[in-house]
């Protein structure tokens, strides 16, 4: 099956429609700006001219530019909010016409090949082309789970790393990295702190506010329900309040994650801000043809169906019923493959499993192991299959759906904001609906490249790299009570 950027077996042009997720859209009913602002909607949202009465909207893009200018407000469904409703001084008018040159220190657990680690690696290097400063504090990460920072530094980005920081509890281990992290900010001296998930949102906020600097902080999803006992959540919940209400501006990477976080009790819609991830995904939506990289190494043909099982091996992920999966289509479909792309604490119990499986299981499921080049990976593959219990907004399903391949995936988090069903994949709950989307697919080539063909047009502009970058000045910007227009990134319904 040949992909291209611009022009597929099909005659697809590559071109994309500036129009929202409609109420009866491929979201499955549900407007896409919800009841919480979200930077880069198209639909229900209006900007404010500078010096114009409140309630005078003008289209978005119109009269205002699409460069930094005036201070956006947000029409949200029938809200009008500012982007930052803690801080009213956001709101003053400053003459400069773009935002000045801003100090940015951000904080994450560790540099591993995760969602937050990637979507640093795609928006900081264009940060930093703006004229920012910008340094990453973080931790080791664990092993097999790969390591982005010597690829940051190559880019330009300072990188920092704080003894001790580390994912796992460690009460002595996080007071020495605590301290060694405010030692690290006072040195840099940074405008702003933004931390990222939860050990480095924790220790990172606590040292910002020790030197009395503004913070922002992302939620990558959460760990606040179904990780840990009641007791041990409910703190987590009292803590994370608390958190929230000295945080200058909380984000959110999906809907479902702010949903989330609002039915806890940790902070109100009207605090939220929802930035969809970004992550260079040029590499992804130029491919033209398989690589042969993958095929290679597992000893596929040219006519076998590979499914990518992208990401860590962990519990949450519950990779092992990508295994069940397989099994249901195995003998139907000889031709079909399994990869697991990816290392971690699941490895062992996975690797056993398919030693002591079937002739089918044995022959045909294969274990690659961390890749770096993702996109000789994502050529090769004819589909990908996601079985997590939760997540927030998986990378991995942007760059399958930037390759033009469909996705099989848990309707959990953020997945359905990234997948359409039944339109670029295939959303189900259980083995039973993952193995009916995946033999769709494995029996009609056709329908398989169009549902790649709309995946890749769905993320095209809302996820690359570059609105990211648009859309943390804005908040930035909003934070320090400096005056610049949000982005108003086209959204595809399709």
């Amino acid at each position: 099956m040949q992909r291209s950027g611009g022009t597929l077996e099909s005659g697809w042009s590559g071109s994309h429609h500036s129009v929202g997720f409609g109420p009866d859209g491929a979201d499955g009913g549900r407007a896409l700006c919800g009841g919480h602002r979200v930077l880069g909607s198209a639909r229900g949202t209006s900007v404010l001219r500078r010096g114009a009465p409140s309630g005078t909207p003008v289209e978005s893009g119109a009269a205002t530019g699409s460069g930094p200018g005036a201070l956006q407000s947000l029409a949200v469904g029938r809200r009008d909010v500012r982007l930052c409703s803690r801080r009213p001084h956001c709101c003053r008018s400053i003459q400069p016409p773009s935002l000045p040159f801003v100090r940015i220190a951000r904080v994450l657990t560790r540099l591993n090949l995760g969602g937050p680690a990637r979507q640093t690696l795609a928006s900081d290097p264009l940060l930093r082309a703006r004229g920012h400063s910008l340094r990453v504090f973080c931790g080791q990460p664990e092993a097999g789970e790969g390591n982005l920072a010597d690829l940051l530094r190559a880019r330009g980005i300072e990188v920092q790393e704080i003894s001790g920081l580390r994912r796992r509890p460690s009460p002595w281990g996080d007071f020495r990295a605590g301290r060694a992290l405010r030692r690290a900010l006072q040195d840099f001296q940074p405008d702003l702190v933004h931390t990222h998930a939860s050990k480095a949102g924790w220790l990172g906020r606590r040292a910002a506010w020790a030197l009395g600097l503004p913070t922002v902080h992302t939620f990558h999803g959460h760990v606040l329900e179904g990780y840990f006992s009641d007791s041990v959540s409910r703190f987590l919940v009292r803590s994370e309040r608390r958190m929230a209400r000295r945080t200058d501006q909380v984000l959110a990477v999906a809907h479902a994650t702010a949903d989330d976080l609002v039915r806890l009790g940790v902070c109100s819609e009207e605090e939220l801000v929802v930035v969809p991830p970004g992550v260079d995904l040029d590499p992804f939506l130029s491919i033209r043809a398989r690589s042969g990289f993958l095929r290679r190494q597992v000893g596929a043909g040219s006519g076998d169906f590979l499914v990518g099982v992208v990401g860590r091996l962990a519990p949450v992920k519950r990779p092992e019923l990508a295994i069940d999966v397989f099994e249901l289509l195995c003998q139907r479909h000889p031709q079909l493959h399994l990869v697991f792309i990816g290392d971690g604490a699941l490895w062992g119990n996975l690797a056993q499993r398919i030693e002591n499986g079937p002739p089918e299981v044995k022959e045909r499921v294969h274990m690659l192991g961390v890749q770096v080049n993702m996109v000789a990976v994502m050529s090769d593959l004819d589909a990908v299959l996601l079985t997590s219990s939760n997540e927030g907004a998986p990378v991995c399903l942007l760059e399958a759906a930037a390759s033009g391949l469909p996705v099989v995936a848990s309707g959990v988090g953020g997945v359905p904001e990234v997948v359409a069903h039944e339109r670029s994949g295939w959303v189900g709950e259980n083995v039973d609906e993952w193995a009916f989307g995946l033999d769709q697919y494995l029996g009609d080539e056709r329908l398989a490249r169009e549902s790649g063909q709309r995946g890749r047009v769905r993320v095209a502009t809302r996820h690359g790299a570059a609105a990211l970058a648009d859309r943390l000045e804005a908040v930035y910007s909003s934070v320090l009570g400096l005056d610049v227009e949000a982005p108003a990134s086209p959204e595809v319904s399709l």
